[in-house]
């Protein structure tokens, strides 16, 4: 494998464990989805998303973390100043309003 298609892979690597996709890896790259896909899911490039994996396994604990803590957090309706309407109709609002 040339050097150059090593770095290729790396930085395909890099890209997907940060999240992006396929697509944008591959406009970033010039080069066609198929083949950034095939590169990904190479054989050979497995052991580079197994080092990064370990190089960001904090942070990506962090954030699984803070995911399952906004879950968990019950949801609570803002309150909007200034607007009263009844449930289920909207409020009427804008320049056009007639009887006003």
């Amino acid at each position: 494998m040339t050097p150059g298609r090593l770095l290729k892979r790396l930085i395909i690597a890099e890209a997907l464990v940060q999240g992006s996709s396929i697509a944008a890896v591959a406009r970033h790259l010039g080069a066609s989805r198929s083949w950034v896909s095939r590169e990904a899911n190479a054989p050979e490039t497995r052991p580079l998303f197994s080092a990064l994996l370990e190089r960001h396994a904090e942070s990506i604990t962090q954030r699984i973390n803070n995911a399952f803590t906004t879950l968990d957090t019950p949801w609570r309706p803002q309150s909007y100043s200034g607007t009263k309407h009844e449930p289920g109709k909207f409020p009427i609002t804008g320049a056009g309003r007639r009887g006003c």
